[in-house]
């Protein structure tokens, strides 16, 4: 998977704007056998079996945007924001909503970087709702999919 991405901060309002394209390419082509194969044999584990079942070869074209609004800052000790996206491709298509909520020291997601700290240590929490429209990693790809065991659409 190739993904390219991009951010908008805006300081005076605290929000976030992301956006990012993924290519990339699903199925036996990937080569997740060979790499979850050679894994477990690297460190001596069961050679985990099933991959006649994988999902045929499909194209991945994915577009995400998303939207992040502080609504909570308490010093550097607490932060709570808002968050939702939408993903549609042939690999996702589907919202989110939920909110993020990070303690301790942090520098804000929606500052200037000129006044962050080098280190942060901090507890990170992003509970998250999703309603999907299409899956591929379980309905398998858009078109001609003949994969053996994929979920109706």
């Amino acid at each position: 998977m190739l993904k390219s991405f991009s951010i908008a901060k805006n300081s005076s309002s605290n929000t976030r704007i992301g956006s990012s394209l993924s290519l990339g390419i699903l199925g036996p082509v990937a080569f997740r056998q060979e790499m979850q194969t050679g894994i477990h044999r690297a460190i001596n584990g069961k050679i985990p079996g099933g991959w006649h079942n994988q999902i045929e070869n499909h194209l991945v074209i994915n577009y995400l945007i998303s939207h992040e609004k502080q609504l909570l800052r308490l010093g550097n000790v607490l932060s709570a924001s808002s968050y939702v996206d939408a993903k549609i491709g042939t690999l996702f298509t589907k919202a989110t909503a939920g909110f993020t909520a990070v303690t301790r020291l942090i520098n804000s997601p929606f500052g200037n970087p000129e006044n962050e700290k080098e280190t942060e240590f901090y507890l990170y929490a992003q509970p998250l709702i999703n309603a999907v429209a299409f899956d591929a990693t379980l309905q398998g790809g858009l078109i001609g999919d003949k994969s053996s065991y994929t979920l109706k659409k």
